[in-house]
């Protein structure tokens, strides 16, 4: 048994090193990175965050791979431009005219008018952040035309509001210097590899997850595992509630209608489960929360949220305890919601055992029919509910978005939706890694149950 294991987790390993570099790429086309985010550039959701604090926690400028294949026209320092619009605009900029040193005099020019805006007082221009608008347009402009009409326009207001001279001046020398910029499009088209070595973003990336650390939210900087510990503990408990109580009933509802004593009420059972499994989740778990959780039906159950908040000594069992009535509706919803797929296919795959050879030999025996079913008939349909079982564990993790947002749970699916709606983009690349891991984990715990139940895996061919 433990070299089967053994054997399907190296077999892992390569698929979780895909699914951990997919997800790296995947963060890296996200326009923006947290710098960007916590100075406000990207978005309103963020609000801006202290310098002293925000400086603390940008990552690292490096080279994004241990190679790179680019332009010659482009220089091969160009990763360590922040923000990342203004890399954009150079790299933009120098594929489409090839002149990498007059281009970088006009960029110096442009970020210094910048600078000798920003130093000067409010009260000595009144529409400064407007300016502040015109000039950092400038860098999602792709035509020189287009930015020498809008340099033309900060010039005609700098005059019209009779700003410094050298301000004017500096913006004169900014314009000059775009117009000297000639095209060299030869030399984009030539190709130059770099080697950047291991001191790269990938490389420090893999490293940090191989050691645990998932970075910070960049919103609030509290450390992602800790944030999606916090969450998946209450997700964990739920589902592991819903699949217990889901296939036992599924066992059990699936025994019954087998039986030949309930032949005449299989089929009205059957269509109950069928009008069931038409009901969407979200239907299923307002329904419950009206009938059982409010004053106009049956006030039950507590509403909302995952009990009160106990002492940080207070055993984990009691804690338990504490949340098991705030946690009823949620798995109560999720259990019939998927009552009725999970105890139909047990169901079939029962139907299917029930003229074998060595059902009917049970049955000569003198078996009763309860016996045969539980003892015989069971143990012979475990492979498909194990393939159901285990396919349902991240289903049940993901789905549970919605049940937790209904009852207003701390759980992985309500944390999914806050860090998309918020653009958290760390935390969202963590919780794809989280549930990468339970996909692998899933398939490892079916393994190992086929392992258990065909004697067919287990004995050499």
């Amino acid at each position: 048994m433990l070299r089967y294991v053994l054997k399907r987790l190296l077999l892992v390993l390569p698929t979780l090193w895909i699914i951990c570099s997919l997800v790296f790429l995947l963060s890296k086309t996200v326009s923006g990175t947290c710098q960007d985010w916590q100075q406000g550039e990207i978005g309103q959701t963020f609000s801006r965050l202290e310098p002293a604090r925000s400086s603390n926690n940008l990552e690292p400028i490096v080279p994004l791979f241990y190679f790179s294949l680019r332009s010659s026209a482009e220089p091969d320092t160009l990763f360590r431009v922040q923000p990342e619009s203004h890399r954009l605009f150079l790299k933009s900029f120098v594929l489409t005219s090839g002149n990498w040193a007059a281009i970088a005099a006009f960029y110096q020019a442009l970020t210094t008018l910048q600078k000798r805006l920003q130093l000067m007082p409010e009260t000595a221009l009144t529409n400064k952040q407007e300016l502040k608008q015109q000039l950092e347009s400038v860098f999602t402009l792709t035509e020189a035309k287009q930015m020498q009409q809008t340099l033309e326009q900060v010039e005609r207001q700098a005059k019209r509001q009779q700003l410094p001279t050298h301000f004017i001046r500096q913006l004169t020398f900014a314009q000059h210097q775009l117009k000297n910029i000639q095209a060299q499009p030869v030399r984009a088209l030539i190709p130059a590899l770099t080697w950047h070595g291991s001191n790269n973003q990938y490389y420090l990336w893999l490293k940090a997850f191989i050691l645990g650390d998932l970075g910070v939210s960049c919103r609030d900087q509290i450390s992602v595992n800790d944030k999606i510990a916090e969450a998946f503990s209450n997700t964990f408990f739920i589902t592991v509630l819903s699949l217990g109580l889901l296939f036992f009933l599924a066992f059990e509802i699936s025994i019954w209608l087998n039986k030949a004593s309930q032949n005449k009420w299989r089929r009205f059972t059957l269509g109950i489960l069928y009008a069931l499994d038409s009901v969407p989740l979200f239907i299923m778990a307002l329904a419950l929360l009206t009938l059982l959780a409010s004053d106009a039906y049956f006030n039950i159950f507590p509403p909302y949220g995952s009990g009160r908040i106990v002492a940080s000594e207070t055993p984990s069992y009691v804690t338990w305890i504490y949340q098991l009535p705030y946690l009823a509706l949620p798995v109560i919803s999720l259990t019939i919601a998927n009552l009725p797929y999970v105890t139909g296919q047990i169901h079939q795959a029962v139907q299917q055992l029930q003229n074998r050879e060595f059902i009917l030999t049970a049955k000569a025996k003198g078996l009763s029919e309860s016996v045969v079913l539980r003892r015989h008939v069971l143990r012979n349909a475990l492979l498909p509910v194990i393939t159901l079982f285990t396919g349902f564990l991240p289903a049940l993790v993901t789905g549970s978005a919605v049940i937790e947002n209904i009852f207003s749970i701390p759980g992985m699916g309500r944390l999914l939706v806050e860090t998309v709606l918020a653009r958290d983009f760390p935390v969202l690349m963590g919780i794809v890694l989280y549930l990468g891991f339970i996909k692998i984990s899933a398939n490892i715990l079916a393994d190992g149950f086929y392992f258990l139940a065909d004697p067919r895996i287990r004995v050499p061919s």
